[in-house]
């Protein structure tokens, strides 16, 4: 995968392979996103395949389709964030240790890195407090599609909190806010998980 390739405009099968290669980037922070975009999309054919856009489809619905098809293009751009942001760091950590500017390039770098999964946290935990609005209208027979959107999603949730967890740690309070927020948007999102879940579950055994 080439520095000025994007994920999207990437095949999976090159893509796997900078993941799988000993390489600092693609990482774990790009592959929340992903999940976050995957997660996203699988909602929105869920979706889309239960509730009919018209006038009589219930609002939540209609709008969290428009909000999961959004959110693909955001997530597949924060995870191109992600790459950019987590070469910055590493740029900081190869300045000479003698370098006076040092430890102030690290702190930049990593409360810089701690934006795209912040975002990517506070996403996820958004697409799913939508699908939980619109998740009456859910066919039965996409309840198993409607769970797996919502693993995606938390996963995704909580890729985006462990990764603005650890680029607090070295931000040296920088990334403090991020941080705050990202716990929140766990939370948030494991609440909506358990929701979505519990329902999936009552769907496949009625």
């Amino acid at each position: 995968m080439s520095e000025q390739a994007t994920i999207a405009s990437t095949t999976m099968r090159t893509f796997l392979a900078a993941l799988a290669a000993r390489a600092p980037t693609p990482g774990g922070g790009a592959v929340a996103a992903i999940s976050g975009a995957t997660g996203a999309a699988l909602l929105a054919m869920a979706l889309r395949y239960s509730v009919k856009r018209d006038e009589q489809a219930p609002a939540a619905g209609r709008e969290a389709i428009d909000a999961a098809d959004d959110a693909i293009d955001v997530m597949l751009a924060l995870a191109d964030a992600d790459v950019r942001a987590y070469a910055d760091v590493s740029r900081a950590f190869a300045t000479p240790r003698s370098d006076p500017a040092r430890g102030d390039a690290i702190q930049r770098a990593c409360a810089g890195a701690a934006a795209p999964p912040r975002s990517v946290a506070a996403l996820s935990a958004a697409l799913l407090t939508a699908a939980v609005d619109a998740s009456d209208a859910i066919n039965p027979q996409l309840a198993s599609d409607l769970g797996v959107s919502a693993d995606l999603l938390l996963a995704a949730a909580a890729g985006g909190e462990r990764f603005v967890r650890v680029n607090a740690r070295l931000a040296s309070g920088a990334a403090d806010e991020a941080l705050a927020d990202a716990k929140r948007a766990l939370a948030q999102a494991s609440e909506a998980h358990s929701h979505l879940i519990a329902q999936a579950a009552t769907l496949l055994d009625s």
